[in-house]
C-alpha cells in the first residue's frame, strides 16, 4: 500500500509543479523542456527517498501506536515536497543557467536594459517563490491533518450520510469555489471586449479569492469545531452547511472584488501606461527595425527534414541551402511533392509529427532560429509570416474572420494600437484593430469588408478564404513573407491583384518574399532569383534572367520546355519522361538520373555537389563538374544526335 501511495504522490507532485510553471504568464515561464527535465529527475530521486522513509513508518505502526498518527498521506506528501525543492533548484539551475544562455542574457541586457523580467535569473526566482509557497501550504495541511489524530478525532468516514462536518464541509467548500470560479468566468465573457477583465487579472483574482475563502473556512472550522468544541467542550455555535456556503461565497466575492479593483487591475493599468510610454518614446526617437542596404535577411544552410512513417523514412528535404536578401523575391519552383512546402514549414518550425527537422541552420537577421526554438513565437506572424497553401484548413472555422485578422494586430502590434488610441481616445484597441482589419480587406479589393469581418469562414467562397488568409499574412507588414502558392484558388484577375499587392508591400516596407509555386509564368513576373527543387534537393539556383535565357540543369530545361509558348506551334508538348521518385526509397546518386537523358556513370552512384557555373549561379549536376568534363561532352553529343535523328 505504501508503494502505491508514494507512486501516486510522486505523479501528483510532478503535475502540480509543472502546472505552477504553466500558470505563470508566458514571459515569466521557464522553458518547458528545461522545467520538465529538472522536475522529472527530482521526482525520481524524491520517490526513492520517500519510499525509504515510508516503509519503516508503516512497519513501525504495527508495533507502536504513536507512529500511526504520523503515518498519514498529507504529512508524507509535505515531506516529499520539502525534499523535492532543493533537488529541483539544483537540477533546474544546471539545466537552465548554462554559460551560453547567461552570455546571451548579458548581451540582451546591455541592448535592452529595462527588460530585466525576461532574464533567466528573474524567471528562476519567480518560479522558486511559487514553489516555496506550495511547500508551506502542504505543511499547513499536514499539520492540521496530523492534529486530528493527536486530538483523537475520527476522520476516515467518507460516507456523506454519516460524514463528519470536517469532510462534508470541505467537499461543499470546494464545490462552491468551483461554481464561483465558473460563474465569474462566464460573467466576464458576457461583457463587451472593451470593458472585459484581462485574462491575467481575472485569473489572479480567482486564485486569490479561492485560496482566501477556503482558508477562512479551514481556520474557523479548525478553531471552533476542533479545538474549542471537541477539545475544550465550548460550543459557540453549531456548524451548518448553509452558513458555510454563505461564508465561502461572501469571502470569495469580497476578496475577488478587492483583489481586482485594488491590486491586480491597477497593476495592469500601470503596465499599460508603461507600454504607452514606451510606444511614445519609440515614436519620438523614430526608431525603426528597417535598415537600408542589401543585407542577407534569411540564410538557410544544410536544412534537412525527414518524416518517420510506418512504411519507412520519407526524406523530404535533403541539405537545402539558399539566401534571401532584403527586399528580394526568391522563387522556389518544382513539381508537386519535391519538398517546397516542407522547406517553408521547416523554416518556421511548423513540421508536425511524424516529421522531424534533423539538422540545419536558419539564420534570420543574423540569429539562428533553430537555436531559439523557445522564442520562435516572437518571429511568427510579425517578422516572418506564411500564407499557407490550403485556406480551408488554415483558418479557424469557429471564429469570425474579422476576429482572426484582429488577433494578429493585438498580438504583434500592441504599441501601434496604443498610439492610435492616444490620438483617438474615443476608440479602444479592439475597435482600432477591427478598423485596420476592414481597411486591409478593402485594400485586397474584397467587397463590403464591414460585412465580411463579421462572417465565419464557411460563409465565404474558397477564393475569398484565400484572400482572408493573405490579409492575415500581410497584416503586420512582415520583413519576410513566405507565400506557399498563394494564388492557387484565385481566378486570373484576382491573382493579378494579389501579385500587385505583394509587389507594393515589397516596395513600401522592403519586404523579402519566398514565393513557392510550380507556375513558371508567375516566377518570371515576381522573382529576382529562383531555386529549382527536385526530390528534396535544390538543383539550380541563381538570377531569374539567366535561368530562363540559359538553363543549365536537365530538370530545369525540361520544366521550361514543357511550357507552351505563344506563337510557336508544336505537335506535342515536351515532357519529362518517368515519374517523381518515391522519397522512402529514393534512387542512389542524383535523384533525377532515372529520368535524365544525359545520365552517365557517376550520376547513379554519387550525389552531385552544387557548382558555381557563373558568378552567384549554382547548379548541382555532373555535366558541369570539371572532373567529368570528357564524359559530360560525350553524353551531350549523344543526346544532340538523338534529337536530330528522325522519329
Amino acid at each position: 500500500m505504501a508503494i502505491i501511495e508514494v507512486i501516486i504522490s510522486s505523479i501528483l507532485l510532478f503535475i502540480i509543479v509543472n502546472s505552477l510553471n504553466n500558470w505563470l504568464s508566458e514571459e515569466h515561464q521557464i522553458p518547458k523542456k528545461v522545467n520538465m527535465k529538472s522536475n522529472l529527475i527530482s521526482v525520481l530521486i524524491v520517490f526513492g527517498i520517500s519510499l525509504g522513509i515510508r516503509l519503516p513508518f508503516e512497519n513501525l505502526g504495527y508495533y507502536f501506536e504513536y507512529f500511526v498518527i504520523f503515518n498519514n498521506q498529507p504529512l508524507h506528501f509535505a515531506i516529499m515536497a520539502t525534499i523535492f525543492f532543493p533537488f529541483q533548484h539544483i537540477f533546474g539551475r544546471k539545466s537552465y543557467n548554462s554559460i551560453k544562455e547567461i552570455k546571451s542574457y548579458q548581451k540582451e541586457t546591455v541592448e535592452n536594459h529595462h527588460e530585466i523580467v525576461d532574464s533567466p535569473i528573474s524567471k528562476k526566482k519567480l518560479f522558486q517563490k511559487l514553489l516555496i509557497i506550495f511547500v508551506i501550504l502542504t505543511w499547513v495541511v499536514a499539520i492540521i491533518y496530523t492534529s486530528f489524530g493527536l486530538l483523537g478525532i475520527e476522520i476516515q468516514n467518507f460516507d456523506l450520510r454519516e460524514a463528519d462536518i470536517l469532510h462534508l464541509g470541505l467537499i461543499w467548500a470546494i464545490i462552491m469555489i468551483f461554481v464561483l470560479v465558473v460563474l465569474t468566468s462566464m460573467l466576464n465573457r458576457t461583457l463587451s471586449i472593451e470593458v472585459r477583465l484581462p485574462k491575467e487579472v481575472l485569473r489572479n483574482s480567482q486564485i486569490i479569492g479561492s485560496i482566501v475563502s477556503l482558508g477562512v473556512w479551514a481556520v474557523q472550522i479548525v478553531i471552533f469545531e476542533m479545538y474549542l468544541s471537541r477539545l475544550l467542550g465550548i460550543w459557540p455555535f453549531e456548524q451548518d452547511i448553509r452558513v458555510l456556503i454563505g461564508v465561502v461565497s461572501s469571502v470569495y466575492i469580497v476578496v475577488f472584488y478587492i483583489g481586482t479593483k485594488k491590486v491586480f487591475l491597477p497593476k495592469a493599468h500601470e503596465r499599460s501606461k508603461l507600454k504607452i510610454q514606451n510606444a511614445l518614446d519609440l515614436q519620438e526617437t523614430g526608431q525603426s527595425n528597417y535598415q537600408e542596404g542589401k543585407n542577407v535577411i534569411l540564410d538557410v544552410k544544410n536544412l534537412t527534414t525527414y518524416f518517420y512513417t510506418e512504411e519507412g523514412i520519407v526524406r523530404a528535404v535533403e541539405g537545402v541551402s539558399f539566401k534571401i536578401l532584403e527586399g528580394e523575391v526568391v522563387g522556389l519552383v518544382g513539381e508537386t511533392g519535391c519538398g517546397k512546402s516542407v522547406t517553408a514549414l521547416s523554416i518556421l518550425q511548423l513540421v508536425r509529427p511524424p516529421g522531424k527537422i534533423i539538422k540545419g541552420e536558419v539564420f534570420f537577421k543574423g540569429k539562428d532560429l533553430m537555436q531559439e526554438s523557445e522564442k520562435i513565437l516572437q518571429y511568427r506572424g510579425k517578422d516572418i509570416t506564411m500564407i499557407f497553401q490550403d485556406p480551408l484548413n488554415s483558418i479557424n472555422p469557429v471564429f469570425k474572420v474579422g476576429d482572426q485578422i484582429s488577433e494578429v494586430y493585438l498580438l504583434h502590434m500592441e504599441k501601434e494600437l496604443l498610439l492610435e488610441t492616444i490620438n483617438h481616445p474615443e476608440k479602444s484597441i479592439y475597435s482600432t484593430a477591427k478598423d485596420w482589419s476592414e481597411n486591409l480587406l478593402r485594400e485586397l479589393n474584397i467587397p463590403a469588408p464591414e460585412q465580411i469581418v463579421d462572417r465565419y469562414p464557411h460563409e465565404l467562397s474558397g477564393g475569398m478564404r484565400q484572400r482572408i488568409q493573405i490579409a492575415m499574412g500581410l497584416a503586420c507588414s512582415p520583413k519576410l513573407l513566405i507565400a506557399d502558392e498563394p494564388t492557387t484558388a484565385l481566378d486570373v484577375t484576382v491573382q493579378n491583384q494579389i501579385l500587385k499587392l505583394m509587389k507594393d508591400l515589397k516596395k513600401k516596407y522592403n519586404t523579402s518574399i519566398l514565393f513557392i509555386t510550380h507556375d513558371l509564368g508567375i516566377i518570371s513576373k515576381m522573382c529576382d532569383r529562383v531555386a529549382v527543387m527536385y526530390s528534396g534537393f535544390i538543383v539550380e539556383y541563381g538570377k531569374i534572367q539567366k535561368l530562363f535565357s540559359k538553363p543549365y540543369h536537365p530538370y530545369t530545361k525540361g520544366l521550361i520546355s514543357s511550357v507552351p509558348v505563344v506563337g510557336k506551334k508544336k505537335h506535342r508538348l515536351e515532357i519529362i519522361s518517368g515519374l517523381v521518385p518515391n522519397l522512402i526509397y529514393p534512387p542512389t546518386g542524383c535523384r533525377f538520373h532515372p529520368r535524365c537523358k544525359y545520365c552517365f556513370e557517376p550520376c547513379d552512384s554519387e550525389q552531385p555537389k552544387s557548382i558555381e557555373v557563373e558568378p552567384n549561379y549554382y547548379v548541382a549536376c555532373y555535366l558541369y563538374d570539371l572532373a567529368y568534363h570528357d564524359k559530360a561532352e560525350i553524353s551531350i553529343k549523344k543526346v544532340q544526335e538523338e534529337d536530330k535523328a528522325p522519329n
